[in-house]
């Protein structure tokens, strides 16, 4: 059985990531993929996640996968998460998100869904 302060601890953050407290502030930022979200097996692809301000850490999201990638972008408003050699894993829906590097309690909405569909075998 979770301890109360267990219990506690996890309603606080929770609570403090949904917004609850102070948190949502930032307009959603833009999320794509380029070349292309169709994808050749072993191809490769880069998910861009832009903000509006600089001096944001941005959080990439895979549907469905508790991981999640993060880019601090100091000076420019452009997050790049690259896939070098795409697999079957890598297909699926993506969303981002950014806070502030010097304010972590002030966060972004969540950008809108991207998805990378993985195709057949690529060049090689």
């Amino acid at each position: 059985m979770a301890s109360a302060l267990t219990v506690l601890f996890l309603g606080c953050w929770l609570a403090g990531h949904s917004g609850v407290w102070g948190g949502r502030e930032y307009p959603k930022p833009t999320i794509w993929v380029s070349p292309s979200r169709v994808v050749a097996l072993g191809g490769s692809v880069t998910i861009r996640c832009e903000g509006r301000y600089p001096g944001m850490e941005f959080f990439l999201r895979k549907a469905g996968h508790p991981n999640l990638q993060v880019q601090m972008v100091p000076d420019g408003t452009v997050a790049e998460f690259p896939i070098a050699s795409v697999s079957r894993e890598d297909g699926g829906n993506y969303t981002c998100e950014y806070r502030s590097i010097t304010d972590q309690s002030r966060w972004s909405y969540l950008s809108d869904p991207v998805e990378i569909i993985v195709g057949g075998e690529g060049p090689g």
